[in-house]
């Protein structure tokens, strides 16, 4: 049985920041949560809500619209002398860049993907080097089957 439409949204995400060649590329929170980040600069996929458009997300005959949120974090260190917000805005860039030139991720089914702001950066201290990690909040919009989520 193939995926939800969500779970391909997700992958193909993944796929274009790891073909950035940036970024080590984590799918799962429990990934990110799991320790210490071991290569950095790092990105992390996380699914959010999703909504229906319009009142029921039932604007054409026999299919679902939705629009779905997906969160990605990104992480890097820095010496005391580089500024950490600098480098996570530069990454923050790189994410942008990579999903808005994949033109709809490459997925038929996904019509509007959109950038939708970032939460403000997560920063700490470890003896001479910062950490820091920068969510970004995008927006991708996506029909599938009513009847199949995965159609």
């Amino acid at each position: 049985m193939a995926d939800h439409r969500a779970e391909i949204i997700l992958e193909a995400v993944r796929t274009t920041l790891e073909s950035d060649g940036t970024f080590t590329v984590l799918r799962t929170p429990v990934d990110a949560l799991s320790g210490e980040l071991q290569e950095v600069p790092a990105a992390c996929i996380f699914m959010g809500e999703e909504l229906p458009r319009g009142d029921t997300g039932y604007e054409v005959m026999g299919s679902y619209s939705a629009t779905l949120a997906v969160y990605i974090d990104v992480w890097d260190v820095a010496d005391r002398e580089i500024n950490i917000e600098t480098k996570l805005l530069d990454l923050r860039k790189k994410v942008h860049i990579a999903l808005m030139q994949s033109s709809r991720l490459g997925l038929s089914f996904v019509f509007n993907l959109s950038p939708f702001g970032a939460d403000e950066p997560e920063l700490s201290a470890d003896g001479s080097a910062l950490s820091g990690k920068l969510r970004t909040n995008w927006l991708m919009e996506y029909r599938s089957s009513v009847e199949d989520p995965s159609a």
